[in-house]
This record gives C-alpha cells, sequence and structure tokens, in this order.
C-alpha cells in the first residue's frame, strides 16, 4: 500500500521548496524550516504507526529509502496487525 497522499505531499513539497525556480529562488531559511517541519511530520507519523525515531533513523543509515519508509509508516498506520491463536 502506499503512504497517504498527504504524508507523500509533504515530502514532495519539501523536495521542490530546496530547489530554485527561474521566477523565485528558495531562501535557505525557508527551505530549511520547511525541511524541519517535514521531518517533524515524518517522526510523528512514525510514531504513530509503531516506530521510534532512532529505529527510523537506523533503517535510514543502514540504506532504507526514506520511500521505502514512508510505505513501512503507512502500511503500519492502515492496517491492524494480525491476532495470533496458538491453537490447544
Amino acid at each position: 500500500m502506499l503512504p497517504s497522499p498527504h504524508i507523500r505531499d509533504t515530502f514532495k513539497r519539501a523536495a521542490s521548496s530546496t530547489t530554485s525556480t527561474d521566477d523565485e529562488p528558495a531562501s535557505e531559511i525557508q527551505s530549511g524550516r520547511h525541511l524541519a517541519s517535514t521531518i517533524e511530520t515524518l517522526a510523528r507519523a512514525g510514531e504513530e504507526a509503531g516506530f521510534s525515531v532512532e529505529e527510523m533513523i537506523e533503517m535510514l543509515n543502514a540504506g532504507v529509502s526514506i520511500g521505502a519508509l514512508l510505505d513501512m509508516i503507512s502500511y503500519s498506520l492502515f492496517h491492524e496487525a494480525p491476532e495470533f491463536t496458538h491453537p490447544r
């Protein structure tokens, strides 16, 4: 399952805010604030999905892409964990 449109859109806006356009170059301060806000949104979504910030950092450091992390967060948010019962 793909991450929610809100999460994907937030990251698309963050990526586009760090590039400049011919009409209006992105300010470094605005880009930094937007990036910080985007990271905060990712951290909140990850924690809501059951991942700690430390776990997410470890996954990214281990080579998991942002897209894959978003997919895992989305899946965890929108799918209930199956309940396993042991037959007696």
